[in-house]
C-alpha cells in the first residue's frame, strides 16, 4: 500500500488473504466428535433440506464481490462516484463524461474504467441481496430446518443489511478508513457464516446413536 502497488496486486494480496481466514476458520470449527468404529452404533441418515445451490450461489458472488470490492478500493475507484443509487445520476460511463466538463481523451478513458469498476460493484451487490433475502424466507418458513440453522439464515440477513447501510455509509463519507474497514470485516463474516451454513446443510446427513 505505500509503495502504491497496482490494484490487481493488492487485490490478488486481499483474495489470498481472504481464503486463507476463511479456510482457518472453517476447519477450526470442523470438529467432528464421532467414534472411529461404528460398533456399538446405529447409523441414522437424515434429509436436509435442499437449497445448498442457492447457498453456493451467494458464497461465490461473495468472494467475487470482496475481490471487485479490493480492487475498487486499490484503484481509487471508490471515490469516482458520490451520488446513490447511480454514479452522478449516470450508470453510463459515457454520460458521465459529457457532464460539461473538458476531459482529455486519456482522463475520459480512466473516468469510465473507474466508473465501469465501481458500478459493478454496486450491481453484484444488489444481486447479493437479493439472493440472500430470497434465501431467508425459504429456510425460515421449513419447519424440517433446524432452529437453530434457521436463526442462522436469519442472521446472515440482518448482517447483509449491515453491511448495505455500511456501504452506503462508505459513500456518504467519503470513504473514511475506519468505515471500509468496517465494510471489510463484515463483508468476512458474511462469507464465513454462508460457508458454514453450506456445510451443515448436506442433502443427507449421517449421524451415530449409541445402542
Amino acid at each position: 500500500v505505500t509503495q502504491k502497488l497496482n490494484p490487481l496486486i493488492v487485490t490478488t494480496h486481499l483474495i489470498l488473504g481472504t481464503v486463507f481466514l476463511q479456510a482457518v476458520l472453517y476447519l477450526a470449527t470442523s470438529k467432528d466428535k464421532l467414534p472411529n468404529s461404528d460398533v456399538g452404533y446405529n447409523r441414522l441418515t437424515i434429509k436436509q433440506p435442499r437449497y445448498r445451490k442457492l447457498i453456493y450461489s451467494i458464497i461465490v458472488l461473495t468472494f467475487l464481490q470482496i475481490a471487485v470490492g479490493g480492487y475498487v478500493g486499490s484503484s481509487g475507484a471508490s471515490l469516482v462516484c458520490s451520488g446513490l443509487p447511480f454514479c452522478h445520476g449516470s450508470i453510463c460511463a459515457n454520460d458521465i463524461c459529457k457532464d460539461g466538463f473538458a476531459y482529455t481523451e486519456a482522463a475520459s478513458k480512466a473516468i469510465k474504467g473507474l466508473t465501469h469498476i465501481h458500478m459493478t460493484h454496486r450491481v453484484l451487490g444488489i444481486l447479493l441481496a437479493i439472493l440472500v433475502f430470497s434465501l431467508v424466507p425459504l429456510v425460515i418458513k421449513n419447519r424440517e430446518f433446524p432452529k437453530a440453522g434457521r436463526g442462522h439464515a436469519f442472521g446472515m440477513a440482518t448482517m447483509t443489511l449491515l453491511q448495505i447501510i455500511i456501504g452506503v455509509l462508505n459513500i456518504v463519507f467519503k470513504v473514511q478508513t475506519h468505515v471500509t474497514v468496517t465494510h471489510l470485516v463484515i463483508a468476512q463474516f458474511i462469507l464465513f457464516g454462508f460457508l458454514i451454513l453450506y456445510r451443515d446443510m448436506n442433502p443427507e446427513k449421517s449421524i451415530l446413536l449409541k445402542n
